[in-house]
């Protein structure tokens, strides 16, 4: 990413790079700091050991980068439907038998959604880390059950209703790409580090209810990369784009482009004003 932005595109021509043309947040979870923290280090590789760049955080009460039905009255009414939904209750009957063992040595006894996706969400962090699973674990039938659940979860969810789960993080993501546009360009690059659950709600923003699901997308160490373009011809002519892990982002309301206007992208994509209205951003 130093490469990308230092040498490919010449967004940054020398180190240390000015403060105010970078802005960094991460969520209130200690492990997206620590992700943060690293990214820059290599990004913005340190000049003396006296420099500093600061990383706001969210807190516990309110997160702009997480996704969470209870920071949001919105998202709350979408948990509540979708919890009542046959296909969730079936997900569950079908679930809990293959998870059962397991969850005692978890000291888990409740049968619930909540339960299977903490039970599953171990699982597949030990599994798809490289990391040894207990032996009573080690069982093809329950990993794939635990890869597929942690996908219907989070995706079958946010597609309930498409948009009130990404709506407050994007409301963010607008709002640092107007103040490149307000300012004259004076801010360059942000860094927003947050979840998996976070980059699902906003592929899910992106691209509708007709998204794949996918048993463990996005995998560990994935970005997604908003990207404000102009040319030298119309500098204040902005086009956007998005891309996971370096692969464009097909936008489902924009007749499967990747590359649009952006004033045309949010007027098509304006629901991230609707919902979630009383987070401040």
């Amino acid at each position: 990413y130093h490469d990308y932005l230092f040498k490919q595109h010449g967004l940054f021509n020398s180190l240390p790079v000015d403060p105010e043309e970078t802005y960094f947040r991460c969520s209130d979870i200690e492990r997206t700091f620590r992700s943060a923290e690293g990214f820059l280090h290599g990004v913005f590789p340190p000049q003396s050991p006296n420099e500093i760049m600061d990383i706001e955080t969210d807190t516990s009460d309110l997160s702009i980068l997480r996704p969470y039905d209870g920071f949001c009255k919105d998202l709350h009414e979408v948990r509540k439907e979708y919890v009542n939904t046959q296909q969730y209750k079936d997900w569950i009957d079908t679930t809990w038998p293959i998870v059962q063992d397991f969850a005692q040595t978890l000291h888990i006894t409740e049968k619930s959604g909540e339960n299977i996706n903490a039970i599953c969400d171990f699982v597949s962090t030990v599994y798809c880390d490289d990391k040894r699973l207990p032996v009573d674990a080690q069982n093809e039938t329950l990993q794939q059950a635990c890869l597929n659940s942690l996908g219907f979860y989070m995706y079958d969810y946010y597609q309930y209703n498409s948009t009130v789960a990404g709506s407050y993080t994007m409301r963010k993501m607008v709002s640092v790409a107007d103040r490149h546009i307000n300012e004259y360009g004076k801010l360059k690059f942000s860094l927003l580090s947050a979840h998996d659950s976070t980059i699902s709600s906003i592929l899910i923003f992106l691209k509708g209810k007709n998204f794949k699901t996918y048993n463990r997308i996005p995998p560990f160490a994935s970005h997604l990369a908003m990207e404000l373009w102009s040319t030298d011809e119309n500098p204040t002519d902005f086009y956007i784009r998005f891309a996971l892990n370096g692969e464009d982002i097909e936008l489902e309301k924009m007749e499967n482009q990747t590359l649009v206007k952006y004033t045309d992208y949010k007027d098509a994509y304006s629901d991230y004003q609707k919902y979630c209205a009383e987070i401040p951003i």
